[in-house]
């Protein structure tokens, strides 16, 4: 008997976590492949329950997550979904390192690491669908809505090579983009 109940409330987990990717697909702006799978309901799960709308104000009304949708912006805004989270990824990643900056502003401001920051004016500027997008992206990474998507710490564009890049491993190819990790 208690073989099958636990079969039973696995089961109904799981069951649950495919409703959960499915409606956070239809509802929050997440492809459903981008949402994994748990078999239990997160102690945070308000979070998954704010509109985009929601997301993107209170993303407006912090620095940080500001800065990471700029970021996701101006260098991923033609790329897909999982790509513009790679993006963001990165940023995070060099947060999470002792040899990067400490914020995603410092991060993201640091000479010559992020291109947009030294042509964003000659850049086409994006539009209002841009910026929603990315807001929500920066939101749900930050939030731990979704989860990352690379482990890379440095990015660079398909079209060029820059002389970091043979120092380090490269770990996938996203989109038009190169992710490496350096340690």
């Amino acid at each position: 008997m208690f073989k099958i109940v636990c079969c039973v409330v696995v089961a109904g987990s799981l069951a649950y976590s495919h409703w959960l990717a499915d409606y956070r697909a239809e509802h929050y702006n997440v492809q459903a492949e981008d949402v994994p799978l748990m078999p239990y309901i997160p102690e945070d799960a308000v979070l998954i329950r704010r509109t985009n709308e929601e997301k993107e104000q209170l993303c407006k009304q912090s620095a940080e997550c500001s800065k990471l949708a700029q970021a996701v912006v101006w260098e991923s805004r033609g790329e897909s979904r999982q790509g513009q989270r790679a993006v963001a990824s990165v940023i995070l990643n060099r947060v999470d390192s002792s040899r990067f900056p400490d914020t995603i502003t410092e991060v993201v401001n640091q000479y010559k690491q992020f291109s947009f920051m030294e042509d964003m004016h000659v850049q086409k500027q994006p539009s209002k669908k841009d910026w929603t997008t990315g807001y929500i992206v920066a939101y749900n990474l930050l939030h731990g809505v979704i989860d990352r998507v690379t482990q890379a710490d440095h990015y660079h564009a398909k079209s060029v090579l820059p002389f970091w890049a043979k120092h380090f491993r490269m770990t996938e190819q996203i989109g038009n983009h190169v992710f490496y990790a350096s340690n």
